[in-house]
């Protein structure tokens, strides 16, 4: 029993170690090609069942400042795992939906679907986003009226 929690401790430092150099790369990053090694741990990572390592690489997608800005990609990766229940996915679904900044195009109905099931699982932002909504306050940049 204590082997396991030395293990699971050792991990979680790693993992956080680990994160925090992702983190920085992909900040400092001004090319695709210089986050392609963070970007292979997060996916073998989430391969493992570390679920916040494929939202993690989801959200990479979204990052608007960089040249590596793919929001069909991120959606590609974030949708099964809304899917799955992920609230971190359900929320940022619900946004690359309600504001239609995919190939899909502007899809509010499912992006409040998700909205909605995101706050359901605790999502802070999501919450924050429904009550903003519901008080008819308009989200800075809102492509709706």
């Amino acid at each position: 029993m204590i082997i396991e929690i030395l293990k699971a401790l050792r991990f979680r430092r790693d993992y956080n170690r680990l994160s925090k150099w992702i983190v920085k790369t992909v900040e400092g990053a001004e090319s695709y090609e210089e986050i392609e090694e963070p970007m292979r741990m997060l996916s073998g990572l989430g391969a493992h069942g570390l679920m916040d390592c494929k939202v993690f690489a989801g959200l990479v997608w979204m990052r608007e400042d960089k040249p590596w800005y793919n929001p069909d990609k991120a959606l590609e990766i974030l949708e099964p795992l809304a899917e799955d229940g992920n609230p971190a996915a359900q929320f940022n679904v619900a946004l690359l939906l309600y504001e239609g900044i995919t190939r899909r195009g502007m899809d509010a109905i499912t992006g409040l679907y998700w909205m909605q099931k995101a706050a359901a699982g605790g999502e802070l932002h999501a919450k924050e986003f429904l009550r903003q909504r519901e008080e008819g306050w308009e989200l800075p940049n809102s492509r709706l009226s």
